[in-house]
């Protein structure tokens, strides 16, 4: 290619950037429907892949300059290690303010398994979900909630958790969730605003057609779940 055709390639890629950014309205993006594109729309809620799921090996390709000793450098990286894994994911800054309550769908409906993952004794009163179904997690005693038009999910609402409770739910949870808050009915027909753990996108592939039973969890389920859970090793 000569000069004089690199210039005419320069020339119309900046005309062509001056137009979009002077005309573009809406920016389409071309997906196959599936669980993660109903979840972007009925949740209004974006979906970013963590770095490990990257498939561009030059997507973290970064560099950073700091200033300071090995020593210092390592205790800034563990500092910034530990506020990732306690952050509660997804979840706006606005919005934790109002997380004063937790709905709980699954295995947190035990008071006692809720004694020991939130380090406190709360009470609790039954509340229905609605807009979402409970699935089982395949090879697991635990369930997982997905949105759902028609759905409804019965549980129970643990009315102020403070806030070491949180993060002590968030290690529990692990990655697989990310809390959310949603509009709970009560038993006399008033609602409240609750936060509760949805499962993230990436997972919906690990989770069951069949709805998840409570009355079939403490029959069969709760005693291994009590002794193999992992999420019990993060507290």
């Amino acid at each position: 290619m000569d000069i004089s055709q690199t210039e005419n390639q320069e020339e119309q890629e900046r005309n062509f950037s001056e137009w979009f950014r002077e005309h573009w309205y809406i920016l389409y993006k071309y997906r196959q429907l599936d669980d993660h594109v109903l979840l972007i729309i009925q949740e209004r809620r974006l979906y970013f892949s963590t770095p490990d799921q990257f498939n561009d090996p030059f997507d973290c390709d970064l560099e950073a300059f700091v200033r300071g000793s090995d020593d210092e450098m390592f205790q800034l990286f563990n500092e910034c290690l530990e506020q990732m894994q306690t952050r509660r994911r997804f979840a706006p800054f606005d919005e934790r303010a109002e997380m004063e309550n937790l709905f709980s769908y699954g295995t947190l409906m035990c008071e006692d398994i809720m004694e020991d993952v939130s380090g406190c004794r709360l009470s609790c009163v039954p509340g229905t979900l609605t807009g979402y179904s409970r699935r089982s997690v395949t090879g697991e005693q635990y369930p997982a909630l997905v949105p759902h038009e028609e759905g409804h999910v019965e549980g129970v609402v643990y009315r102020n958790v403070p806030d070491a409770a949180w993060e002590r739910l968030d290690r529990f949870e692990g990655e697989m969730y990310a809390p959310q808050l949603v509009q709970i009915e009560l038993k006399d027909g008033s609602t409240l605003q609750a936060a509760t753990y949805v499962v993230q996108p990436e997972f919906l592939g690990h989770l069951d057609q069949s709805d998840w039973d409570f009355a079939d969890f403490l029959r069969n389920g709760k005693a291994s779940f009590q002794r193999h859970y992992k999420g019990y090793q993060s507290l």
